[in-house]
């Protein structure tokens, strides 16, 4: 019988197609100064740009060309985990990549069985401890005693998640920088209960209606959710569901699948990077829109 791939171990999946540099992106984003400045869409939506870039490292070699105002100065890998630095004369963005399950179905299985690594805080995603050590402790040296410009974490998907946990792991050590906010898209749960309660970074998750990877791993198999989510529809508009509404959706997008219909569920098309940036796109419109009313 042939084996199925493991959530962890799966190749990485470029999503970009042809695009292979920052230059052949049309960028969205019109923010132009401090992030701190910048209103949480705004935030939102230049951080899921540097995303984006994140996707087309192929090495640990910075691209030349300046994104969104940002100059990528560094880059660092970890087996199939990857970290850029992004800075300019008032933030640093650190941005997280991390393989891509090829089966989430296995990659689920492969949580319930193992339940996770004690990370300190709590028990975080089986597989993720040591990479988002060996990261964060080669970041750590990288940044001055006396830095003072604010630094942001974000990642979409399973990188969001080891941009959460690198994060925690920036506050608590000894180094004299906190991170200003955590912006993660499309995050799967990342922790235990525990994780949750001693999570004390500001942290903003972004899911897009529909996406089915947020839901996963499943509540009931005793993962959570930390930070607080902003939801959004394909019109960018903000969507207040209770967990039951959320439940539902999952759920129909498994009927959906069951009676051979075609389903959002597994072909992931909302969980997209290129989603994440549409939607938000159409936030910033929307709230722009609002503020010259």
């Amino acid at each position: 019988m042939k084996q199925r791939p493991s959530g962890l171990n799966s190749e990485w999946l470029r999503p970009l197609g042809r695009i292979q540099r920052p230059e052949q992106i049309a960028f969205k984003s019109r923010w132009q100064g401090p992030l701190i400045k910048a209103s949480s869409r705004q935030r939102g939506l230049l951080l899921c740009e540097l995303c984006k870039v994140t996707y087309l490292y192929s090495s640990t070699t910075p691209f030349d060309e300046e994104c969104l105002g940002f100059r990528n100065t560094s880059v660092i890998a970890e087996g199939h985990f990857l970290s850029a630095r992004h800075e300019n004369d008032s933030d640093i963005v650190l941005t997280f990549r991390a393989s891509e399950p090829g089966d989430w179905v296995q990659f689920v299985a492969e949580q319930k069985m193992r339940w996770g690594e004690d990370e300190g805080l709590g028990r975080i995603l089986y597989g993720l401890k040591r990479p988002c050590e060996n990261l964060w402790g080669q970041w750590q040296s990288a940044f001055a005693a006396d830095e003072t410009r604010s630094v942001w974490f974000t990642g979409h998907s399973l990188g969001g998640a080891v941009a959460l946990i690198t994060a925690n792991q920036c506050l608590i050590s000894p180094l004299q920088v906190e991170p200003a906010e955590v912006h993660t898209f499309g995050m799967p749960r990342a922790g235990d209960r525990k994780y949750r309660n001693h999570s004390r970074v500001s942290h903003l998750r972004w899911v897009r209606d529909h996406d089915p990877v947020p839901h996963l791993p499943p509540a009931w198999s005793g993962w959570w959710h930390a930070g607080r989510e902003t939801r959004l529809n394909v019109a960018g508009r903000e969507l207040t569901l209770t967990r039951w509404e959320r439940t539902m959706v999952l759920f129909e997008e498994i009927w959906r699948a069951m009676r051979g219909r075609k389903s959002r569920l597994w072909q992931l098309d909302e969980h997209t990077i290129d989603t994440y940036v549409d939607t938000l796109w159409e936030a910033v419109l929307r709230e722009e829109e609002a503020a010259r009313k």
